[in-house]
């Protein structure tokens, strides 16, 4: 079935914007990653960022709680390796927080970058909501592309890579172009999100395609059909 829309609606955050002072000085990149997310190839990605940076910048990744990387004592061996790749001082591990705790210090970060390729759609709804300028790395699976199309929605599609080395790129624009980024961030600051990531018109076709299913399940059982089904 092949619904219009996101596939999803989107929960407006319960967080009230702070808009508090950085507390470090590096250029501090938000990736809100939970730890099954990080993979070697992406990291790669990360280490290219931190040799073609002009500024000090730190990765501060949100990697989840018992679900994730305190699962079987893995903390200490993913920040050794971690580490290894990109260095001591250029990343920071968060586990789990309270989600206001969590928001609070994905605020003091400059951008947002996603994950691939398995990507993120609430944490990019967090990211769009505090006004990051966010990167996406769109795939071919609802998982990596769900970001994009929010991107998408807000009028960003500047954002979205398709490869790692566009990915790269955008990345660094965004950590060397002052002005650029600034652009972004009031573009998303004027931005009716609630028309946009918020809006909840698509969730009549999920019911619709429930209806549907059910309608024609005996027709379809007999089928056996490959075909995509188009929900409109």
């Amino acid at each position: 079935m092949l619904l219009p829309g996101l596939g999803i609606t989107n929960k407006e955050p319960n967080y009230q914007l702070k808009n508090n002072s950085k507390t470090r000085s590096e250029f501090i990149i938000n990736c809100s990653w939970f730890s099954h997310k990080v993979n070697y190839p992406l990291l790669l990605i990360l280490k290219e960022i931190v040799n073609q940076s002009k500024q000090e910048i730190m990765f501060r990744f949100f990697v989840g709680g018992v679900e994730s990387i305190l699962r079987n004592n893995g903390f200490i061996p993913f920040a050794r390796d971690l580490e290894s790749l990109l260095g001591k001082e250029r990343f920071e591990l968060i586990p789990s927080l309270p989600y206001g705790e969590y928001m609070a210090l994905m605020e003091e970060g400059d951008i947002c970058i996603d994950s691939y390729h398995f990507g993120g759609c609430n944490t990019i709804v967090d990211s769009l909501y505090l006004r990051k300028p966010t990167v996406t790395f769109e795939g071919t699976k609802w998982y990596n592309r769900i970001g994009s199309q929010m991107l998408r929605l807000v009028g960003l599609s500047e954002l979205i890579a398709t490869n790692p080395q566009e990915y790269i790129n955008l990345i660094l624009k965004l950590i060397h172009n002052d002005k650029y980024r600034v652009k972004i961030q009031d573009k998303l600051k004027q931005t009716d999100l609630n028309s946009t990531i918020f809006n909840v018109e698509s969730k009549k076709y999920f019911k619709k395609a429930i209806d549907f299913l059910i309608e024609n399940h005996e027709q379809l059982k007999a089928e056996d059909s490959r075909k995509p089904i188009l929900i409109h």
